[in-house]
């Protein structure tokens, strides 16, 4: 998933050359924040990598804001998930045909 099916949909657009540019150069730097600030704050909160396993950001985020952000946190994942789930589900109808 993520940036690795934008081929399997340039078909569907009519400039695809610009507008993949203009949405790689809104999303990039987004992802690349949006991935690096909850590390950097878990790092900072946690600095140990060994204590660092699936789940652990539910844990820094209950001890940084109380059990309300833990949950947040929970729920947000599996949202993503679901959502990641769908977007594979649907590119690889396209990429079959």
């Amino acid at each position: 998933c993520g940036f690795f099916s934008l081929g399997t949909l340039a078909g569907e657009l009519e400039h695809p050359r610009r507008t993949f540019l203009g949405a790689l150069a809104i999303l990039f730097p987004a992802v690349l924040l949006l991935n690096t600030v909850p590390l950097a704050v878990a790092l900072a909160i946690d600095p140990d990598p060994a204590n660092f396993s699936p789940g652990h950001f539910n844990t820094v985020a209950a001890r940084l804001a109380g059990a309300w952000l833990g949950r947040a946190f929970q729920l947000g994942a599996i949202v993503c998930l679901v959502g990641l789930y769908n977007a594979a589900i649907v590119t690889a109808g396209r990429s079959l045909a």
